[in-house]
């Protein structure tokens, strides 16, 4: 009865808001309150609220570490998904959560072959997928080898729509072979989050993924000579990466991260700048040449007259593309 006489057009239909009871105490709540729950939440067990239905399609993430949620109730809107243990039941999980809206997906690198793939396949607008690994009582090796275990449960697929790519900073990228297979399997990749063994992997992790903006990179796991390296010289290796990737770029360096904001130059201008290039190096080269008092800056000065008016037909067809 006390609840009833909340049930009044003015909170539930103006205000957007439901009355709760539990435990002796009486308060308000949202509908909107609730977008984030994991496997313990439990509705409140008396509220105004004329269907569960429209509480439940408000919650947008559902993180699961130890089990599935009990409910009767299905997640229609659900765009946020984190799993954390390997023996979640994919079947009771689909029946329970409308997959095909997943976009931000994290597994945990434990988790077999054929449900990796079954989720993966039922998830056609998933963009973000985050590889945790989770320390416990494994020692660090046996967590490489889980991490390197996962990429190749999934090195026949190619997933194309994931544009961001996050890996457990206890799986260490150091060597060309799995950089290879990430680049095969996500050739998309526009955001990456990893750990790095080794100072040069980050070339090649840059010259490997082609639409690469933003890569963020863990240098905890370099060894103590590359630390104590990138710490004195990390402006001149940046700068060095730099010039041999032929990109624009902005960085940062926060609790032994590195951030880099990558603009790759397209083949199309790096072709202008060398025809540019070879421009100004003919001309300095002519008027050289036209300076000796020589028979070859006689045939140079002739040839100029020759092709004078060609010559600068092309160069002012050329600027006048800029």
């Amino acid at each position: 009865e006390t609840l009833d006489t909340f049930r009044a057009l003015f909170w539930l239909q103006e205000k957007c808001w439901f009355v709760a009871y539990e435990n002796n105490y009486l308060y308000t709540v949202p509908c909107s309150m609730y977008t984030h729950i994991n496997e313990h939440f439990q509705p409140p067990t008396y509220s105004t609220l004329l269907k569960n239905s429209i509480f439940y399609d408000n919650i947008i993430k559902l993180t699961l570490y130890v089990k599935l949620i009990e409910t009767c109730h299905r997640f229609n809107n659900i765009t946020i998904l984190e799993i954390g243990y390997e023996n979640i039941s994919i079947e009771t999980l689909s029946a329970i959560v409308n997959l095909s809206g997943i976009m931000n997906l994290t597994l945990p690198s434990s988790m077999n072959k054929s449900k990796i793939k079954y989720l993966l396949n039922k998830m056609p607008r998933l963009q973000y997928l985050s590889i945790d690994t989770l320390m416990s009582n494994e020692t660090f090796e046996e967590f490489q080898n889980i991490g390197r275990n996962f990429l190749d449960n999934i090195q026949d697929l190619q997933l194309k729509q994931i544009c961001e790519l996050k890996i457990s900073d206890y799986h260490i990228i150091d060597d060309l072979y799995t950089i290879d297979q990430l680049c095969c399997i996500f050739p998309s990749i526009e955001r990456l989050h990893i750990s790095i063994g080794r100072l040069n992997t980050i070339v090649q992790l840059i010259n490997c993924f082609k639409y690469l903006s933003i890569i963020s990179l863990n240098l905890k796991y370099l060894s103590d000579k590359e630390k104590e390296y990138f710490a004195s010289k990390s402006e001149l290796i940046i700068d060095q990466i730099r010039q041999m990737i032929i990109l624009t770029y902005k960085y940062q360096m926060a609790n032994s991260c590195l951030h880099l904001w990558i603009k790759k130059e397209s083949e199309e201008i790096i072709r202008k700048t060398d025809q540019r290039k070879k421009r100004e190096y003919f001309w300095n080269w002519c008027n050289f040449m036209l300076s000796q008092r020589s028979p070859l800056s006689m045939i140079t000065r002739i040839s100029r007259i020759v092709h004078g008016t060609r010559i600068f037909e092309k160069i002012d067809i050329f600027y006048l593309q800029y």
